[in-house]
């Protein structure tokens, strides 16, 4: 975004460029876990939005740079957030789901009801 203070880039990082789910890595100027460095893709484009003059818009969608307005620019973000939340709570659930069934398992066993 080119905007009348100057110019922003937001990455759209590729989803294993993202630290493990909990971990938190040196971010701007402190510390952030993969959930507040993701949110600030979105927040950034609607911050700039609403409160600074936005000159530009340009969008790399993989092959060719394209240029779209602010409005654009925050779809692009929430899309792009909401595709990698969607990953991660299925990589959540799919954690969740493996867990319980070894818990249930393991109860089985424990309770020398497995085979009978």
């Amino acid at each position: 975004m080119d905007r009348e203070s100057g110019t922003h880039l937001s990455i759209l990082h590729l989803i294993s460029e993202y630290p493990e789910d909990g971990k938190k890595v040196p971010y701007l100027f402190g510390m952030a876990d993969r959930w507040q460095i993701l949110s600030q893709k979105v927040e950034f484009a609607k911050y700039f939005t609403e409160h600074e003059g936005v000159l530009a818009v340009h969008y790399f969608n993989g092959f060719e740079l394209l240029q779209t307005n602010a409005e654009k620019a925050v779809e692009i973000a929430e899309n792009y957030k909401n595709g990698i939340v969607a990953f991660w709570n299925k990589e959540r659930e799919d954690r969740y789901n493996s867990i319980s069934w070894v818990g249930s398992i393991y109860n089985l066993v424990k309770n020398n009801q497995l085979g009978r």
